[in-house]
Formats: structure tokens, C-alpha cells, sequence
């Protein structure tokens, strides 16, 4: 119920025309699609137009319900807009000139309004910027950020986990920046560059299905609204308060929720010099008038990188060298943050099931790695320094390489045996190759070569014996190679 109380406010202004907007002719939710996707494409007019294709129909893959419209848009459409796109003309004009939008969203005397898509983008970033405030983990926000998605319209919960699950990071590093809301989702481009900058009267959304609320509600629930109406202050009349409030008892459905809304004119009259928790004790009476008088205890403000470590498993110190290892030789001092992030994402793409980890890691370390790579560090060292390994953990790394090696060493020399191994030898036949294999194996590798055959030359003459030839499955058998999942580079 707290996160549904949290992102109440903001509900308000998500997904819904405001009372005085004009009628749309066109699909609303393809108008908003198409200006998405024109958005996105936008950004990255500076490639090719097979590479923005792509990569907008890999968009597409993650709108759930709306992947054919996605995909249709893309192989059809996106042919005809594409100068327009690379031309970064507006995005409403853009998809206007494929029907997808109603002309009437151009009428030049109406004041441009965020699109459903661009609010939802806001509302998880508003999440994003109440976690970094506080000092709760990643996993609590990500908790949070699902739920979210259940909360909105049923038409955008798809859209809402795409934002989520492609921006999370890079909304984060942004809200560290002190970036609004609006600015974290056009640098994405899932809002208007071009929206309108003039303050905009409050919205009023059509109520989705009511969420049970009991009378505890009441003070949350008060103290949200005004929180919501106080940056607008200026711009308020006591009809639009008491309409907001209306709204606010008509979503939630609170029993003795109309004490609030009858308070309107008091409410306005205080929005300017009280804040929520004065005005919902004092003046509306639904808070305990206490509240203010307990003792809050103050903890440490922890950073998000700091509140990502907190959740540190024994995945992170692998990932964080591996990343490392792709990044040393690319980082060069007069790469930017956001190319050096650009670098470190196609990296994390060649980590298979450890991408996730690594995309959440390095938009929030990005600053300090870039400055450890030009030092010309070990990965060890930079993933020590930025406390994602331990000395155990590399020294347990050390280890996992050296058998890494060492494996790879008797995969090597197996595929050399087998040129000369055939079926139906003898023992005899089979130690002849093992004692002469060493000497066609590279220079460097002959030292290992020798100590393999001398320690596991029983146990290879055997399995030849029995016609196993393939390296892999002969130097698993013998022990030499782990029947676990290496961290590697595709």
C-alpha cells in the first residue's frame, strides 16, 4: 500500500487527457507508440538506417502486447519517415505524416501535453529519485518499480517494464546528476524535446479499477495530494484543489475522504507557506497531531552505488574484472563518460547470463572507472578500489584462471592427440602419442603439456582406449576441466 500511496501523485498526471483537451481522431495509444519510437530513433539518427531498424526491432521484442504493432511501424512505415527522423523533425509532425496521429495534435495554439508514454517514463523516474533520497537497496527499488508497472493503466504496464528494464541504470546516474524527470526521459526519448515549458493546469485521469484503502488512508493519503498541489501553487484555483482532491477520494474510494475535499479553500490558502504535514494535522485533521513531535532517527545517506554494493554476491568481483579486462585497452583520455558507457554496454552484452549485473554496475562506478583505466590498472586492482572484489575473491580468481589455463592447455593437447589416435588401438599404440604429443604442441605449452601427460596418463590411455576422443568431455573426465559456467567474452 505504500507504493501505491508513493506514486499516487504523480498517477494523477499519467496516461489521460486533461478535462480540457481536445479530441484525438487517431488511435491514441499507436499516436503515442510511433512518437516513442520516433523519439528513440532520433537519437540515434548519427547511424545508419539499417542500424536504427535494428535496433528498433529489438525495442520491439520488449513491448509485449504491443510487439506487432512495434514491428509493423518498423518494416513498414519507418522506409517512408526516415529522412524525417535523421532530420530530427517532431515526432508528432513525423508519425502525423503516416496517419498514425491525428492532425489535431499539431494545432499550434494548443499547448503541447506529455504523451502517456512520457508520463509513465516520469513516474518511474520520480521512483528513481524518492530511492536515491532514501537508503534502501537496488533489489527494493527494482521491488518497487514492478509494482509501479502493476499500478498504471493496463494498456501501458508493457511499456512501463520496458522503461524500467532498459533505462534503470542510465535514470539513476542521471537523478545523481540532479536531471528532472522530464529531462532523464527526453535524453531517452521516450518524451518531446519540444514539449511545451509553460506550466500546465493540474490533470485529472479517468480512475482505473479502485484499490481497497481503509481509513488509515486518510492522512497519507492527504498529505500526498498536497505535496502534489504545492510546486503549482501559483497557477491554482480553489475549483481545480478541490478537483484534484475529488479525484484523489475517487481513485482510493476512502471512507470520510470528503473532509479533505471540503478543506480546499483552506488547503490553497496554505499550500504557500505550511508544508503537507502542518497543513493535513492542523487545518484538514486527519493526521495525528503528534506526527511532527516524534524523534526521527537520521542514518547515514548512502549513495546508490553504496546501496548496490550492500546487495554484493560473488557474482559481482567476476563481472566487475571481466568488464574491466574489455574496457583496458579501449579507454583513452579523450573518450567521454557517455562513449566510455556506450563501450562498457556492448561488453556487458558479451556476459551472457551476468549482462544484467553488469549494466546496473557500471552506469553507477562510470566516473571513477574511467578514471582508474587511464591510470593503466590491473583489473584487479580497479575492481579492488571500487570495492567489487575482495583479496579472497581475487585470489580465488587467480586460482579459477590458472585452471581455466590449465584446461584450456588439455583441450589443446587432446585435439593435437587426436590426429593420430584411431579406433581399435592398443595401449601400447595410445601411450606411443602421449609420449611424443608434447613435442607438437606450442613452444609455451610444453612444460604444461608434459606435467598433463605424467600426472593423467592412466586415465587418458583408458578413455582412448574406449574411443573418447573429444577434448573437452576427455579432460572434464579426468578432472581437469570444472563442468561449470566460465564467464567469457562471445
Amino acid at each position: 500500500m505504500k507504493i501505491i500511496l508513493a506514486v499516487f501523485v504523480v498517477l494523477m498526471c499519467v496516461l489521460a487527457s486533461s478535462a480540457f483537451a481536445a479530441p484525438i481522431k487517431a488511435d491514441p495509444l499507436e499516436c503515442e507508440l510511433c512518437q516513442m519510437l520516433v523519439g528513440m530513433a532520433e537519437k540515434t539518427a548519427n547511424q545508419s538506417k539499417a542500424q536504427i531498424e535494428q535496433e528498433l526491432l529489438q525495442v520491439c521484442t520488449k513491448l509485449g502486447p504491443f510487439e506487432q504493432i512495434c514491428d509493423t511501424f518498423v518494416l513498414m512505415q519507418l522506409p517512408d519517415i526516415i529522412d524525417q527522423i535523421i532530420a530530427k523533425e517532431k515526432p508528432s509532425l513525423v508519425c502525423a505524416q503516416i496517419h498514425m496521429c491525428s492532425n489535431s495534435t499539431m494545432v499550434p495554439k494548443v499547448a503541447a501535453k506529455d504523451t502517456g508514454i512520457c508520463n509513465v517514463c516520469q513516474l518511474v523516474v520520480s521512483q528513481v529519485e524518492n530511492w536515491v533520497e532514501s537508503n534502501e537497496t537496488l533489489q527494493n527499488l527494482e521491488t518497487q518499480l514492478e509494482q509501479v508497472c502493476t499500478v498504471v493503466p493496463a494498456q501501458y504496464s508493457a511499456i512501463c517494464k520496458y522503461v524500467v528494464d532498459s533505462y534503470l541504470p542510465q535514470f539513476i546516474h542521471n537523478v545523481e546528476q540532479s536531471f528532472p524527470p522530464k529531462k532523464c526521459c527526453q535524453i531517452v526519448g521516450l518524451c518531446s524535446d519540444s514539449a511545451s515549458k509553460q506550466q500546465q493546469k493540474p490533470k485529472v485521469v479517468a480512475p482505473v479499477p479502485p484499490i481497497p484503502v481503509n481509513n488509515s488512508t486518510l492522512c497519507p493519503l492527504c498529505k500526498a495530494t498536497v505535496n502534489f498541489l504545492k510546486p503549482q501553487v501559483e497557477n491554482l484555483d480553489v475549483a481545480q484543489v478541490k478537483q484534484q482532491l475529488q479525484f484523489a477520494c475517487s481513485f482510493f474510494q476512502v471512507e470520510g475522504c470528503q473532509q479533505i475535499v471540503d478543506k480546499a479553500a483552506d488547503i490553497l490558502e496554505a499550500l504557500k507557506d505550511d508544508d503537507a504535514q502542518t497543513i493535513c494535522t492542523k487545518i484538514v485533521d486527519v493526521c495525528p497531531a503528534n506526527a511532527t513531535a516524534v524523534p526521527q532517527k537520521v542514518s547515514a545517506q548512502l549513495t546508490p552505488y553504496q546501496r548496490f554494493l550492500k546487495a554484493k554476491d560473488e557474482k559481482y568481483c567476476p563481472t566487475c574484472v571481466k568488464i574491466v579486462q574489455y574496457l583496458e585497452n579501449l579507454a583513452v583520455s579523450d573518450l567521454t563518460i557517455h562513449e566510455l558507457e556506450n563501450l562498457a554496454d556492448e561488453g556487458c552484452e558479451k556476459l551472457g547470463s551476468f549482462s544484467g549485473l553488469c549494466k546496473k554496475f557500471v552506469p553507477l562506478a562510470i566516473e571513477e572507472l574511467k578514471k582508474l583505466l587511464l591510470e593503466k590498472l590491473t583489473p584487479e586492482v580497479v575492481c579492488s578500489t571500487v570495492k567489487m572484489c575482495t583479496k579472497q575473491e581475487i585470489a580465488k580468481l587467480a586460482v579459477q584462471q590458472a585452471q581455466l589455463d590449465l584446461c584450456s592447455s588439455c583441450e589443446l593437447v587432446i585435439s593435437v592427440a587426436d590426429n593420430w589416435l584411431t579406433s581399435n588401438q592398443t595401449e601400447a599404440q595410445v601411450t606411443k602419442v602421449l609420449d611424443l604429443v608434447c613435442d607438437y604442441v606450442p613452444s609455451g605449452l610444453q612444460s604444461q603439456c608434459l606435467a598433463l601427460v605424467n600426472q593423467y596418463e592412466q586415465q587418458l590411455v583408458q578413455l582412448f582406449i574406449a574411443e573418447v576422443f573429444n577434448p573437452q568431455t576427455v579432460c572434464r573426465a579426468v578432472g581437469v576441466c570444472q563442468n561449470k559456467n566460465q564467464i567469457k567474452f562471445n
